[in-house]
C-alpha cells in the first residue's frame, strides 16, 4: 500500500494533482486506511498513470471519470471506452 506522497514520487507527478484527481473520483477503487487516508495498490498506481496520460491529452475530467468507471466493467465497457477515445481524438 502506498500513500499519495509515495504515489506522487513513483509517477513523478505533483502530490496536489493526485489528491485533486482522487477528490474528483477519477480513481474509483481507492481505499482508505484506519486513519481515513487514501491508500493505493500497485494496480491503483497503474490507474493514476492512465489518468495522467489521458489528462495530458487534454481529455476533459468528466470524460476521464467515465472512462475509468468503464474500465472496471471489463470487456463490457471496452466499446464505450473506445468510443470515448475516438471522440476525443476528433476534437
Amino acid at each position: 500500500m502506498y500513500t499519495i506522497k509515495e504515489v506522487a514520487e513513483i509517477v513523478e507527478e505533483n502530490e496536489h494533482t493526485i489528491r485533486y484527481y482522487a477528490k474528483l473520483n477519477l480513481f474509483p477503487n481507492i481505499r482508505r486506511d484506519k486513519y481515513n487516508s487514501r491508500v493505493f495498490t500497485d494496480e491503483d498506481i497503474d490507474d493514476v498513470r492512465l489518468v495522467i496520460c489521458l489528462a495530458d491529452t487534454g481529455m476533459p475530467l468528466d470524460k476521464i471519470r467515465e472512462f475509468m468507471r468503464l474500465s472496471k466493467e471489463g470487456y463490457q465497457g471496452n466499446r464505450k471506452r473506445y468510443r470515448i477515445l475516438r471522440e476525443h481524438e476528433t476534437t
